[in-house]
């Protein structure tokens, strides 16, 4: 959620000229115009265009307390350490979650994986950024903590790597199952595709003496869909 005390214009000017300076790194020209037209409308939720989203956090239009970004790395202190090294996947155009990580990190780094990427100046020794796909074929440190925060499509594999590779794991899932057209899907399919994706967890996270799934919420915050991540029986 955004500042009440920032003006509406102000918001809608500074967005607008962003969107247009990056008008080269973004293939993807109807997504832009998206954006440009949410931005004209006012729209001032943190459940957004994932790059509408990131761009509120760089200009610091997010409200501390309600940021999205900011509660869901409060969600993953509570659970594990982000003193240790950190892969986030899926990271979307501008890598506003890994670099909060990062800035807040005492030891360790955050590696962050989307070919999308945009580029940054960012100048964390322990922010590495990789504009690539995130593949089954990735390297992994041992003893990682694996991110992700709406990864749609890559929901899957992430959730898969973690546990094949005994990796803790939080994610926060989206809406976007992997479905051509998923805005026209019926919401028997969505709810599937959410219960497969806990199950996924579970699974993989008994299978391999993950410890057992957790879920919590960050619908305080606009999000509605659940945070899966394995619940250690002993806190690291």
């Amino acid at each position: 959620m955004l500042k009440k005390d920032i003006p509406d214009d102000v918001i809608k000017k500074t967005l607008i000229d962003y969107f247009i300076s990056i008008e080269k790194y973004t293939p993807d020209k109807e997504e832009l115009e998206r954006l440009k037209r949410a931005t004209l409308t006012g729209r001032r939720s943190s459940l957004t265009y994932p790059l509408l989203r990131q761009a509120y956090d760089l200009f610091g239009f997010e409200d501390e307390k309600t940021s999205i970004y900011l509660n869901f790395i409060k969600k993953i202190e509570e659970n594990f350490s982000i003193d240790r090294n950190i892969v986030e996947v899926a990271g979307g155009p501008i890598p506003r979650l890994s670099f909060q990580i990062a800035s807040k990190q005492t030891k360790g780094k955050v590696t962050v994986y989307d070919p999308l990427m945009h580029p940054t100046d960012y100048n964390l020794d322990n922010l590495v950024i990789k504009r690539e796909m995130f593949t089954q074929d990735t390297k992994v440190d041992e003893d990682s903590l694996m991110i992700a925060f709406m990864p749609c499509e890559s929901t899957e594999l992430f959730i898969r790597y973690a546990t094949t590779h005994n990796l803790d794991f939080i994610v926060a899932l989206c809406g976007c199952p992997p479905i051509k057209n998923y805005y026209d899907i019926d919401d028997d399919i969505f709810y599937d595709w959410i219960g497969n994706m806990k199950y996924l967890a579970s699974s993989g996270i008994e299978d391999n003496n993950l410890g057992i799934l957790g879920e919590e919420s960050l619908k305080q915050f606009d999000d509605p869909y659940p945070v899966l991540f394995n619940k250690k029986l002993i806190k690291k």
